[in-house]
């Protein structure tokens, strides 16, 4: 359950609900620790978007004893139901970066650099930008960061500008039985210069481990303050299923 949320959600991006667990450990050095995840849905019962597909995966590329390195990188592609194949692309998401963990006496700290970058290519492509370092806590089952924005860009529409600064927090709560069923909820607070928000999550699924290896079959449910796409939502709740595979530590 250690771990961090990645992604802001008053802006969504792909990798919203999902957190990365640096396995901290004192097993050595190696390379090649990696995860994968990907997930498809809709913002229900909304109809405005026919679906949208989540993939995305992370990578260790250092670990020494109790310190981690990994990079990451995920996408989001939402389309409308307009077109009559049902492929229609509203938005494009995307981001990338890596993160620098270490562990002791049951907490973690980590920093890191999350590039985040979100195209309306229905609407004369639209870029949205927001890019920070950022710096956090995590205690089991809580965890806390602070962003600095070092990009942000909202061309040509203006609507969001002077964004330097957030801070998130948040708890995540997981009971599974062995190998097999598993829930998971997740509360978080968003906190910017002009407001603080709050979000739910919540999942459910199976997971099988073997072999070095955890396949986690899932249902998710999100309810956001705000859809991240400028079409009227008005109570932006997305649902999805998906699929992550990882080494067993690698994603909660």
């Amino acid at each position: 359950m250690n771990g961090i949320m990645l992604g802001l959600l008053s802006v969504p991006f792909p990798a919203r609900s999902v957190i990365l667990n640096p396995a901290v450990d004192t097993s050595g050095t190696y390379l090649g620790g990696i995860g994968a995840w990907a997930s498809y849905g809709g913002y229900l019962p909304d109809t405005t978007y026919a679906w949208s597909v989540r993939i995305g995966g992370l990578l260790d590329i250092l670990r020494v004893r109790d310190i981690t390195l990994c990079i990451y990188g995920a996408n989001e592609l939402v389309a409308g139901p307009e077109s009559k194949i049902r492929f229609q692309p509203l938005a494009l998401y995307w981001e990338e970066g890596a993160l620098l963990s270490r562990g002791g006496r049951g907490y973690i700290a980590q920093v890191g650099f999350t590039h985040r970058c979100k195209h309306d290519i229905d609407r004369d492509e639209r870029t949205l930008i927001f890019s920070s370092v950022h710096a956090g806590v995590i205690r089991k089952p809580f965890y806390t960061r602070a962003h600095k924005y070092v990009l942000w860009l909202d061309d040509p529409t203006g609507r969001i500008t002077g964004l330097t600064w957030s801070w998130e927090t948040g708890i995540r709560l997981r009971a599974s039985w062995g190998w097999g069923p598993y829930l998971c909820a997740d509360v978080k607070l968003d906190g910017y210069p002009w407001a603080t928000y709050a979000d739910t999550r919540a999942e459910t699924g199976v997971f099988v481990t073997g072999a070095g290896a955890t396949l986690m079959l899932f249902l998710e449910y999100e309810r956001l303050h705000d859809p991240g796409i400028y079409r009227p939502v008005d109570d932006p709740v997305v649902f999805q299923i998906g699929l992550r595979a990882t080494d067993g530590r690698r994603i909660f």
